[in-house]
């Protein structure tokens, strides 16, 4: 990322993951991104991966969807990403009470 200021992400693609006129390939919904490029990128895609599992948990996504989106072939695997804190069990206490 360059300029953290400008607030852009720029993408690097290896010349081997490129379309045949040149565009980054970019994978479908499930489809896998394949090996990391660089051992650096793994922890920065496994963040970024569970981000997105959270978020997609918080806007009431249904976990079948999320699960296409995010590439979880498994359940069991899909919950490690579904982390919960303690201000995510305090909006569900605070939801319960309201009803």
């Amino acid at each position: 990322m360059r300029g953290s200021n400008s607030g852009k992400i720029e993408a690097r693609v290896r010349l081997s993951d490129a379309e045949s006129d040149g565009s980054p390939k970019i994978p479908q919904a499930g489809e896998s991104f394949g090996k990391a490029p660089s051992p650096n990128l793994a922890p920065l895609c496994h963040d970024l991966r569970r981000t997105a599992v959270r978020n997609l948990e918080r806007a009431g996504v249904p976990r079948s969807v999320a699960m296409k989106l995010t590439g979880h072939k498994t359940e069991a695997v899909y919950r490690r990403y579904a982390i919960v804190c303690e201000q995510d069990l305090a909006d569900a206490v605070k939801k319960l009470s309201s009803l």
